[in-house]
C-alpha cells in the first residue's frame, strides 16, 4: 500500500510537472511577500511596545520659581489621573544629561556650559495612560498650571508609529487572505489537471474495490507538498534574506523566530486544503 501510494503521487507529478512547478513558484513568492510583511509589522509592533514603556512626559518649569510654587506644582501633578511617579532633574542634572546626550560633540556643547537648562519634571506614566490620546489630555491638564513654562510627551511621534504598526498588520492579514484564496486556487487547478489525466487509472482502481481514501492519498499529498515547499522555500530566503541586510546595514535585525515555522504550516495547510477541494469536486 505505501509503495501504490509514493509511485501514484510521484506518477501524478510527473503527469503535470509544469503546473507543479508553477503552483510551487507560486506558493513560494505569495508567502514570502507575506512573510516580509509579518515580519515589519511585528519589528514595528515591537518598537511601538518599546516606545511606549519608555514614554514619559517633560514638564519644564519657569525660571526662578520659588520652592513654595515647586512643591505646590510637584503635589498637583503627582495627584493627577494617570501619574505613577515624577523625578525632579535640577539644572545641574539637566546639563549633564545634555552632556551625555551629545558627547560626540563635546566642542559645540561646551557652549552650553554658560547658559542655564530649565529645571524639571520627568513624569512616569501608568501603564494605561500611554497612548497618545490620554498623554495629550493630561499635557493639557498640565499646561495651564502655574509655574509650567513648556510640556513635551512627544505623542506625536508614537501616534505616526501607531498608524504604521495598523498600516502593517492590515497588509499582512489582506495578504494572509489573498495568499490563501490565490495558491489554494492554483492548486486546487493543477490537482484538477492531474486527475483529469489519471482518470482512467482512478477509475480502475475504483472497479477493483480501492478505497476512496486510497485513491485521494496521493493527490493530496501532491498537492501539499507544493504548498509545503513553497512556503520552506520561502522560509529559508526570508532569513538569509535578513541575515543579508543585517550585514550590510552592520546591524542586528530582531529575529521573529516563529515566522520560519509559521510560513512552512500555512504553506502546508493550504496546499492540503487545495488538492482536498479539488478531488471532492471531480471525485465526489
Amino acid at each position: 500500500m505505501r509503495n501504490f501510494i509514493l509511485n501514484e503521487a510521484l506518477g501524478a507529478y510527473k503527469s503535470a510537472k509544469g503546473m507543479a512547478w508553477v503552483s510551487t513558484a507560486v506558493s513560494f513568492t505569495l508567502i514570502l511577500i507575506f512573510g516580509a510583511s509579518l515580519y515589519l509589522s511585528l519589528t514595528i509592533f515591537g518598537i511601538l511596545q518599546t516606545e511606549r514603556r519608555n514614554v514619559e512626559i517633560d514638564v519644564y518649569l519657569k525660571e526662578d520659581l520659588p520652592r513654595e510654587m515647586k512643591e505646590k506644582l510637584y503635589s498637583t501633578i503627582q495627584g493627577l489621573a494617570g501619574v505613577k511617579d515624577i523625578d525632579i532633574v535640577t539644572k545641574e542634572e539637566a546639563l549633564k544629561i545634555f552632556k551625555n546626550r551629545y558627547s560626540e560633540y563635546s566642542d559645540v556643547v561646551s557652549v552650553f556650559q554658560d547658559i542655564p537648562l530649565p529645571e524639571s519634571f520627568v513624569i512616569h506614566l501608568k501603564p494605561t495612560w500611554k497612548n497618545p490620546e490620554l498623554m495629550e489630555h493630561l499635557v493639557k491638564e498640565i499646561s495651564v498650571l502655574p509655574g509650567v513654562d513648556e510640556v513635551y510627551a512627544g505623542t506625536g511621534w508614537i501616534a505616526r508609529l501607531s498608524k504604521i504598526s495598523a498600516f502593517f498588520i492590515t497588509v499582512s492579514i489582506v495578504l494572509l487572505i489573498s495568499l490563501f484564496l490565490a495558491i489554494s486556487y492554483v492548486i486546487y487547478q493543477t490537482i484538477r489537471l492531474i486527475i483529469n489525466s489519471r482518470r482512467e487509472l482512478i477509475e480502475i482502481l475504483d472497479l477493483v474495490g480501492a478505497t476512496k481514501s486510497t485513491i485521494e492519498i496521493p493527490y493530496l499529498i501532491n498537492g501539499t507538498l507544493y504548498g509545503f515547499v513553497g512556503g520552506l522555500f520561502a522560509a529559508i530566503v526570508l532569513k538569509l534574506s535578513l541575515v543579508l541586510v543585517g550585514t550590510l546595514l552592520s546591524y542586528h535585525l530582531p529575529d521573529h523566530w516563529f515566522i520560519y515555522p509559521l510560513l512552512v504550516l500555512i504553506g502546508l495547510v493550504i496546499g492540503l486544503i487545495g488538492s482536498y477541494l479539488s478531488f471532492e469536486e471531480i471525485l465526489p
